[in-house]
């Protein structure tokens, strides 16, 4: 094992221990201890103590006066030629069992990872991963390996594998081995067919939920699986292992299956299975590469999904606004000279009646439109504002006031937003 090219220097020990030294003494002392790291002992000889310490011949007789009197108690004999620092030896022990533990883990990992990558099927098996992983922390324990010789390395696979064969008298081992088993893999995609769509809607309005719901139906019914998967590549949101040990991956999603997802699988020799909680049902989705598609099919549609339900709520919230005096009157007065309706009415019919209106909406997270907010805060939009018209009445100004809107107007309205016309507002409608 190589030398440490430093070492642990504790310094408030070094400060206490040597306050009452003399300045030479503390230097000799400081050369021993560096020599004591070094060598993890030091020679139990006057002599070569001062030669380690190049203490001059004029300096010598100090040296062994020094040596007796005080640095000699900061020593103990370890054989008869042979002296060590207590301080010093904890922490090169301490240090040599550290190092002996990274190198015994590194070895391991070394191992377990050339296992994986020259017999995939068989570590992918428990039973064998498991005696294998058993087997090679014992085997290190009590061997040394040179892990640049490829045949060492085959020969401690080779030697295990006659152990694991052997163990239960003469086993085929291939029956622990996976097995492509389709009709385990069919009775999957069943279930969760029959079970995502059986989930309440409120179980799939939030992916935490709706991924827990997925994984504790399959808990309960006895399928053996892992939530949130830890590979190599980064994390599969459900592994189920089927009786045959075929491994299958589930992906759940909202809308589309995540292309990602699907790349970081890609080195997984398992079956894939995408989920989507709120999919297109209109997309056949054949461009994804997976073995299994799942969709919720309870999905209601929303204003996101259908530019007619978007439009019916803005129609909804426009009617219950027209029709609120005190709403009117509120923002009257917070505006003054603006023609609230008309400006309500340029807003819808020039905006968020339109589908550019709709995209603009559906371009930020939000699930339900707060069309009463909105609305109000379009009278503050300099592109939407109407002034009343001003007229003069025996030489005074007068402005005209907010009426309200016909229901044939309103009607016409509605009618100009649902066709689409995208004309300049003309003012027309009081």
């Amino acid at each position: 094992m190589k030398k440490d090219p430093a070492v642990l220097f504790y310094i408030d020990n070094w400060l206490v221990s040597t306050a009452e030294m003399d300045a030479d003494c503390r230097g000799w002392y400081l050369s021993l201890l560096l020599h004591n790291y070094d060598k993890e002992s030091l020679p139990n000889d006057i002599e070569k103590l001062a030669s380690l310490c190049n203490v001059r011949f004029s300096e010598f007789k100090r040296f062994e006066q020094v040596f007796e009197q005080v640095l000699k108690h900061k020593f103990e004999q370890i054989d008869e030629n042979r002296i060590t620092n207590v301080q010093t030896n904890s922490v090169l022990e301490k240090r040599k069992a550290f190092k002996n533990e990274r190198s015994f883990a590194g070895k391991k990992s070394y191992l377990i990872r050339y296992f994986y990558k020259n017999y995939p099927k068989e570590a992918k098996n428990n039973k064998i991963f498991t005696f294998f992983d058993e087997n090679i922390s014992l085997y290190l324990s009590n061997n040394e390996i040179d892990l640049k010789d490829e045949n060492q390395i085959k020969h401690l696979f080779k030697h295990l594998f006659e152990l694991y064969i052997n163990r239960d008298g003469n086993k085929d081992i291939n029956k622990d081995i996976i097995k492509d088993d389709k009709t385990n893999f069919s009775l999957l995609l069943s279930f969760l067919e029959k079970t995502v769509n059986s989930l309440p809607k409120e179980k799939t309005r939030d992916s935490r939920i709706f991924h827990n719901s997925v994984f504790y139906e399959l808990k309960n019914n006895g399928y053996n699986c892992e939530y949130e998967y830890v590979f190599k590549n980064g994390r599969i949101d459900i592994l189920v292992i089927l009786p045959e040990n075929e491994y299958v991956a589930i992906e759940l999603d909202n809308r589309t299956p995540r292309a990602k997802n699907l790349m970081k699988i890609e080195g997984f020799d398992c079956k894939i299975v995408s989920i989507l909680r709120d999919p297109y049902l209109e997309n056949s989705y054949s461009q994804f590469n997976v073995d299994g598609l799942i969709l919720y099919k309870g999905t209601e549609k929303t204003w996101r999904d259908d530019f007619d339900i978007y439009l019916n709520e803005l129609l909804t919230e426009y009617n219950l606004l027209i029709n609120d005096n005190e709403w009117i009157a509120k923002n009257e007065k917070l505006n003054p000279g603006l023609d609230i309706l008309l400006t309500l009415e340029k807003a819808c019919t020039n905006f968020w009646g339109l589908e550019d209106g709709w995209k603009n909406k559906k371009g930020k997270r939000i699930k339900i439109i707060d069309w009463k907010k909105t609305l109000t805060n379009s009278l503050s939009q300099q592109m939407n504002k109407v002034y009343k018209q001003k007229t003069y009445q025996n030489g005074n100004l007068q402005q005209q006031t907010n009426g309200k809107l016909s229901n044939r107007s309103i009607h016409a309205i509605s009618q100009s937003i649902r066709l689409g016309k995208e004309t300049e507002f003309t003012g027309t409608g009081l």
